[in-house]
């Protein structure tokens, strides 16, 4: 009895290990920021208003970022080979707990092309949000861009990896 628990837990360790390290496609990511801010102006004070301000639009820059027409954009300056769809999947969009950031995050099984598209959606973000913001409101640029990453985000890490499965 005690051997057919012994040969299961086996199976299953060789099998993980053939997933993780044959069968399972490494993928890589890359991360930028979008700071939203006043554009300089002397004449004005940046206010605690303005930074809730700010805090409240996270949430709808976030769409902004993932939608059709920034996507759009983003795929033929860098003459992707996606959709606008299979593009706002492999993008994820957060805030930065309590601040006036934006983190973009793409996931890519090239760490290049993770890294490219996420250097490409800030400037189309923000020159996009510029021509059509109704607000009247200039408090979107991008921090610098972002180097690839060397390691996947979804493989073990050497050999205490695999027993993470």
């Amino acid at each position: 009895r005690i051997g057919y628990v012994i040969a299961t837990i086996l199976v299953v360790l060789v099998f993980g290990c053939f997933y993780s390290f044959i069968l399972k496609t490494p993928m890589y990511q890359s991360s930028t920021t979008i700071v939203l801010t006043r554009e300089s102006d002397d004449t004005q004070k940046y206010t605690q208003n303005d930074v809730l301000l700010n805090q409240n639009l996270v949430p709808t820059y976030s769409n902004i970022i993932k939608s059709r027409s920034v996507l759009k954009q983003v795929i033929n300056n860098n003459k992707l080979d996606y959709t606008t769809e299979q593009l706002s999947n492999l993008i994820t969009v957060s805030s930065v707990e309590d601040t006036e950031i934006i983190k973009v995050t793409v996931m890519n099984e090239n760490n290049e092309l993770a890294k490219d598209i996420a250097n490409a959606i800030a400037p189309v973000f923000s020159k996009r949000y510029k021509l059509e913001n109704a607000h009247k409101i200039k408090n979107v640029m991008f921090a610098a861009s972002i180097s690839p990453s060397s390691m996947p985000t979804n493989m073990p890490n050497g050999p205490t990896g695999v027993f993470s499965i």
